[in-house]
C-alpha cells in the first residue's frame, strides 16, 4: 500500500521485482523502480543507480497511468467483473 501511496503522491518508490503486487502497482517499473530484494548485490546496485541519478522523478506517463489504473471507477468495475465471474462459476 505504501508503494501505491507514494506513487500517487508523485514520489517513485523502489520495490521488489518479485514482491506480490508491487510490480503491478509500479506499472512494471513505470511508476517507480524494481529490484530483486533477495539479491543484496542487485539491490545495492539499484540503490547506487538511484543515488547517482539525482532526485527521484516519475517517468513520463506514470501519473496518467496511475490515475487511470487506480481510479475508483476502474477499481469498482474490476470488483463487479470479479463478482460476476465468481457467480458464473
Amino acid at each position: 500500500m505504501s508503494v501505491l501511496e507514494a506513487a500517487c503522491c508523485g514520489v517513485p518508490a523502489l520495490g521488489g521485482a518479485h514482491s506480490g503486487a508491487v510490480p503491478f502497482v509500479l506499472g512494471k517499473g513505470r511508476a517507480g523502480w524494481l529490484a530483486d530484494v533477495k539479491d543484496p548485490d542487485a539491490l545495492a546496485a539499484r540503490i547506487g543507480e538511484l543515488i547517482a541519478s539525482g532526485p527521484p522523478q516519475m517517468r513520463p506517463g506514470a501519473k496518467e497511468w496511475l490515475q487511470v489504473t487506480f481510479a475508483p471507477p476502474t477499481i469498482a468495475q474490476a470488483y463487479v467483473d470479479w463478482y460476476l465471474t465468481a457467480l458464473d462459476d
